[in-house]
């Protein structure tokens, strides 16, 4: 009997303790703008800038969004060049007066 009573309070103390893991994974900070910017715009703007820049590009992959707040976004961006290299690296997006754009570039 009191080995049976030890299975039930173990599991559900790990019952507990992955609804806590998943509550704290899938809570995200108040005001976050993860609908107001989708990978599909963010691999937009990311071309936009490498063709204003004369980087001969031809596809963007952005395959991940981390949103650090409403106004900020790191994004996880994969390009190939004309030139058959593939590139991968992070970029910052911020959205100033209503609109998204990589941070520090004006253009």
């Amino acid at each position: 009997m009191i080995k049976k009573a030890t299975k039930m309070l173990a599991w559900a103390g790990l019952v507990l303790v992955m609804g806590f893991l998943l509550a704290g994974c899938g809570a995200a900070p108040s005001g976050t703008a993860s609908g107001d910017l989708t990978p599909k715009q963010a691999a937009e703007l990311v071309y936009h800038d490498l063709a204003f820049h004369n980087v001969g590009v031809e596809k963007v992959t952005v395959t991940q969004c981390l949103f650090e707040d409403a106004n900020t976004a790191v994004v996880d961006v994969t390009y190939s060049t004309q030139d058959g290299k593939n590139i991968s690296q992070k970029a910052t997006l911020i959205k100033l007066n209503g609109q998204w754009q990589i941070d520090g570039h004006d253009h």
